[in-house]
């Protein structure tokens, strides 16, 4: 029997075991008494989201991308890489069209004013290249976003965590940044966020949370992906909140304390390879159980300069 049989034969099975895993470990998380949720609601705003790949917008902040489309504020996204790095029978040259017009079809789903492709080598981002560092900083000085969304630092993918030191080490260098009128959330991609460290929620109704997940469809190129995990953890992170029938989860940072988290990651060593990405039915209670102690030893310490005696505070 090929392994792709085995996999289709194993896919049913699999999705129960994680569904009982799942409300397991997330009734067992730790909760706060209070959480900002649905931080968006309020005035017109200017949104960057930085994404590393296409369908990491989706992943992280699909029900709130409908949120903005329903504000009618204005979205831009940023595609760091050229996304030639997913598993796919394509060529590279076909797989990098393929997924640029992946994206143009989510401008339209989503209302997003404008995409802005950087076509940076997939899982080949650096967040000491002066390039991309100028490259960033000129489109958030183009921009003057009111809101800035990038991914966690703590995530199992190296372009995740290149793309948000590269990002703080840009805003570090934009002189005019209204640093007290900025938000930064960060969003979770393909590693879940210690429940110490969430800060805001978007609650999702049910017409949000089914359009949300007909947005999976589109993203063809990639035959690897099981986006039906991402659905589920979607799910069980109602557990914070109780009104929705889903929920996306951020770290709300101010751009000093999210600075000094990113050199304590970087001078002790974090590497995103020690950890095992979720990205289908078949590694997700291993990308929550490998490593864990580690991983939540570089979460606590975050969760100390972000909140606590050696970061600003993220109100």
């Amino acid at each position: 029997m090929n392994k792709s049989k085995l996999k289709k034969m194993l896919k049913k099975p699999m999705n129960i075991i994680n569904r009982i895993y799942t409300k397991y470990v997330y009734f067992r998380y730790p909760k706060k008494d209070m959480y900002d949720v649905d931080h968006l609601m309020g005035l017109k705003d200017r949104v960057i989201v930085f994404a590393p790949h296409v369908d990491d917008e989706t992943i992280g902040l699909g029900g709130t991308l409908f949120k903005y489309k329903e504000k009618s504020d204005e979205v831009y996204i940023v595609y760091l890489t050229d996304g030639s790095g997913a598993t796919t029978e394509l060529s590279e040259k076909e797989l990098i069209s393929k997924r640029r017009s992946e994206a143009q079809t989510l401008k339209e789903i989503y209302g997003i004013k404008e995409i802005i492709f950087l076509d940076y080598k997939d899982s080949k981002l650096d967040y000491r290249d002066d390039r991309l560092i100028r490259d960033l900083k000129g489109v958030i000085e183009d921009i003057k976003p009111t809101i800035i969304y990038t991914p966690f630092l703590i995530d199992s993918h190296i372009d995740h965590y290149n793309t948000t030191l590269a990002v703080v080490n840009a805003m570090e260098n934009i002189n005019t940044l209204d640093k007290n009128n900025l938000k930064i959330l960060c969003y979770q991609v393909n590693s879940p966020i210690m429940p110490e460290l969430i800060t805001n929620i978007t609650a999702l109704t049910k017409e949000q949370f089914e359009n949300k997940n007909r947005v999976f469809r589109v993203f063809t190129s990639q035959w690897a992906m099981g986006f039906n995990v991402f659905i589920l953890i979607d799910e069980r992170q109602t557990i914070y909140y109780k009104k929705g029938v889903a929920a996306e989860l951020f770290v709300k940072a101010d751009l000093d304390s999210l600075s000094i988290a990113s050199k304590y990651l970087i001078e002790n060593g974090y590497n995103p390879l020690d950890y095992v990405q979720v990205s289908s039915e078949f590694n997700l209670i291993k990308a929550f159980r490998h490593n864990k102690d580690k991983k939540r030893e570089f979460s606590n310490k975050i969760a100390e300069i972000l909140f606590g005696k050696e970061g600003g505070s993220a109100n």
